[in-house]
């Protein structure tokens, strides 16, 4: 096949070729659990390595409206391997905790505050790093 050949060296693997990397840009999509966030802007970039993929996003939420419960993220670039997630994020802008990022389904990365409570606000802006099995 075409890809990186690691054969040569000692492993159990049943694939030894990497044959899967790719870099790019998506636009996540942000929401809360309750009520509706009125307005945000989001940006970020993927790497995904063989079926590991790593998200790092930013949001403002430039109008909190009725948003309650915990966030929602979608418009994944790839799917999820439901329960092989892992993340860290950082709310920058206000006061400065640091939220918890995980995956709940294929398509969608749920995030709560550090005690589980609704981590988003006014102008509250936000810095995620995830990875996850596709």
């Amino acid at each position: 096949g075409k890809g990186i050949d690691f054969s040569a060296t000692a492993g159990t693997g049943t694939s030894e070729l990497l044959a899967d990397y790719e870099e790019g840009t998506w636009t996540p999509t942000i929401a809360s659990n309750t009520g509706t966030i009125t307005s945000y802007t989001s940006s970020g970039t993927y790497t995904k390595t063989g079926r590991l993929v790593t998200l790092i996003l930013t949001f403002k939420i430039t109008n909190n409206g009725t948003g309650a419960g915990f966030i929602k993220i979608t418009n994944l670039p790839f799917n999820v391997v439901t329960g092989n997630s892992a993340g860290t994020g950082v709310e920058f802008a206000t006061v400065g905790y640091q939220p918890i990022p995980y995956a709940i389904s294929s398509t969608q990365i749920n995030m709560f505050k550090y005690d589980w409570t609704y981590p988003g606000g006014l102008n509250h802006e936000f810095y995620v790093t995830i990875s996850y099995q596709n």
